[in-house]
């Protein structure tokens, strides 16, 4: 993290808050706190605010690379088993 601090030369929290939000978006189902009244998912609700122009766009690109990378890939995969499922059910009515 202190390499994307130093290349887009920003306050460490900023990076450090996306790294916390990402972490918990790809952990909300696989934990839950048990509140002792009742449960709740392990997730956080982060906003980083800054000023335009401070950088926040080049750190969301940097770290949110890997997310997008692997939502692009999901996607392409369920995209082809629904031409699979199409497919099959055309050859089905027919």
């Amino acid at each position: 993290m202190e390499s994307i601090t130093e290349v887009c030369q920003v306050d460490s929290g900023l990076p450090g808050s996306f790294v916390l939000s990402m972490l918990s978006a790809s952990l909300q189902k696989k934990a839950i706190v048990n509140l002792g009244t009742h449960k709740e998912p392990l997730n956080l609700y982060l906003v980083s605010i800054a000023e335009p122009g401070e950088r926040k766009s080049s750190v969301v690109s940097i770290l949110g690379k890997p997310v997008l990378e692997y939502q692009k890939e999901k996607q392409d995969i369920i995209k082809e088993k629904s031409y699979e499922i199409i497919s099959k059910k055309r050859k089905l009515k027919n």
